[in-house]
């Protein structure tokens, strides 16, 4: 131990990241110390948490996880946008262990010149994980310009699960439920709304009637409303 205890940044790991080539698969290292350096100030996008767990390391409380995260970044005007998986491990607080869950929306900053070598970006400014998540859900599918209008530009109120029927349908790994929602305003006035959303398996117990859920919606037309079934980066 004494001067050989490592820290916890020079725990991140070995972090390597898989990326689909017409050639083949490719895998590429870089040393921890590379990864903080090159990667911990870079462009900063938005992925999903594969896989998550603990080897049974602890520093200072802190426990030790091992994690995955998929993420595309943009290829430029010549090259088409790649899908990254990254791969590390680093010390969470506590208080991180309930956003570290698969399937998850994660900040990650990454290497402009090498897009594999990417960490985790939990401590990012919420402003720019907004816009980043926001970026993600029309990529990926799992919004729609209205939908991401509504959620920055909307009223907040709670609503209650009336209903919920899943429509067999994916998006982005996510089921797309159909649900009916009570919401009550703020005046205490109440009105239903029926969302049809993508609903990753983090969310789907929240979609249960009688759940308890947050909803966005445009004061002017109270029908053009989204529900979080989630918490989301930036939120």
């Amino acid at each position: 131990m004494g001067s050989h205890a490592p820290s916890a940044w020079a725990i991140v790991g070995f972090v390597v990241a898989m990326v689909g080539l017409p050639t083949g698969l490719v895998i590429v290292g870089v040393t921890p110390s590379a990864a903080k350096v090159r990667a911990s100030s870079g462009p900063l996008v938005v992925g999903v948490l594969t896989s998550v767990h603990q080897d049974g390391m602890s520093k200072s409380g802190l426990p030790l996880l091992k994690y995955a995260v998929r993420f595309t970044v943009d290829g430029g005007p010549e090259t088409d946008a790649q899908q990254v998986v990254g791969r590390g491990s680093e010390y969470f607080r506590m208080t991180d262990m309930d956003r570290l869950k698969p399937g998850t929306l994660v900040p990650v900053r990454y290497d402009p010149t090498n897009p594999t070598n990417a960490l985790l970006a939990l401590r990012a400014d919420p402003k720019a994980v907004r816009q980043a998540t926001n970026q993600y859900l029309l990529d990926s599918g799992r919004a729609t310009s209205q939908d991401v209008h509504i959620r920055d530009n909307g009223v907040l109120a709670t609503g209650v699960v009336l209903a919920s029927h899943p429509t067999g349908r994916l998006v982005d790994e996510a089921a797309v439920v159909l649900t009916q929602v009570e919401v009550t305003c703020r005046d205490q006035t109440t009105f239903q709304v029926t969302t049809t959303q993508p609903v990753t398996q983090r969310g789907i117990p929240q979609t249960v009637p009688g759940s308890v859920v947050k909803v966005f919606y445009l004061p002017h037309d109270k029908q053009a409303a989204v529900v979080d079934f989630e918490p989301r980066p930036g939120s």
